[in-house]
């Protein structure tokens, strides 16, 4: 199993909206809005490495996304 924590950027005023898309994708267990640098903070899991690299990819895609910075949870 490969866990990760995604950190990212949004367009101003799309953070709630954005969240609707990303907690609803398959391996995603918890989604936050924060407050500091970054604007949302994504819990995610998937069964290899492979799935994981390929649902951030599908973020980072999202209309409103900025950036992402992903941290590999061992």
């Amino acid at each position: 199993m490969s866990k990760g924590i995604v950190l990212i950027d949004t367009e101003s005023g799309t953070e709630k909206d954005v969240v609707g898309k990303i907690q609803n994708l398959e391996g995603v267990k918890e989604v936050h809005i924060v407050y500091g640098h970054n604007d949302l903070i994504a819990k995610v899991e998937a069964e290899n490495i492979k799935e994981l690299r390929e649902m951030v990819c599908h973020i980072r895609e999202m209309d409103a996304i900025h950036a992402t910075s992903t941290l590999l949870v061992t």
